[in-house]
């Protein structure tokens, strides 16, 4: 059994630094940096990530389906609202027996019930597409927003046929504040281990409250705010 789990997006495929933006890791802590290019002529098609008991990919799904002859496909596509023209861009990730093992999946009821679980894993521990920000340490860059809104997919399992049309707004606050949330309890569990819970809260508040009333945090937040005014991707 080597399940294929798979979400597709309607947007054009996205540029990737395979250095820069691609995060990736086997299972045993391994850190791949095997990522390889889908070339059709001078216009990347995709990338591959892993070979062994994961494999992750982010293709343009609608030139495979030309190649391979499976333009039926299509027609899921469209009761998913998708316009005929925008590009697809599918991200798929399979698992050979041995990791599912590890997740004591061994049967397909047990896989059903499983697929959040996979997804989120594949999504959020085994690969990430990230955003480069001046911090040194690659392992605190957030993820792009498209990223954001593939690891939300699993929500959606089940209830979802045809396509995610990605809109930059689809980028939910809960998303946003919850991994803002991970690190404040991160810094104040670190803080506290030196110098108490106490003042470790009372330090997270003063610098919190000196960052939000900064004129370069100010200055931030309009600079971003144009990535989540445009409602839809449309290529």
């Amino acid at each position: 059994m080597k399940p294929a789990l798979c979400a597709d997006l309607m947007m054009p495929l996205p540029d990737l630094n395979r250095c820069r933006d691609i995060s990736c890791r086997s299972v045993r802590g391994e850190d791949y940096y095997q990522v390889s290019e889908y070339n059709r002529g001078k216009k990347d098609t995709g990338y591959k990530m892993g070979k062994r008991d994961i494999v992750g990919r982010i293709y343009n799904k609608t030139v495979e389906i030309k190649e391979s002859h499976k333009e039926w496909f299509q027609n899921i596509w469209i009761k998913g609202e998708w316009d005929d023209k925008t590009p697809i861009t599918r991200v798929e990730f399979q698992a050979r027996r041995e990791i599912l093992k590890e997740f004591r999946i061994n049967t397909c009821e047990k896989l059903i019930k499983a697929v959040p679980a996979l997804w989120h894993y594949f999504t959020h521990k085994w690969l990430r597409i990230i955003e480069p920000n001046e911090d040194k340490n690659k392992s605190r860059w957030p993820e792009k927003n498209f990223w954001l809104v593939v690891q939300d997919a699993f929500n959606k399992f089940g209830a979802v046929i045809g396509m995610i049309r990605w809109k930059q707004n689809d980028v939910k606050l809960k998303h946003l504040m919850a991994q803002l949330e991970g690190v404040m309890k991160s810094a104040v569990a670190v803080d506290g281990n030196t110098r108490g819970e106490y003042f470790a809260l009372r330090d997270m508040k003063w610098r919190m409250q000196k960052l939000l009333e900064s004129d370069e945090f100010k200055f931030g937040v309009q600079n971003r705010k144009g990535r989540f005014s445009t409602t839809t991707i449309r290529g």
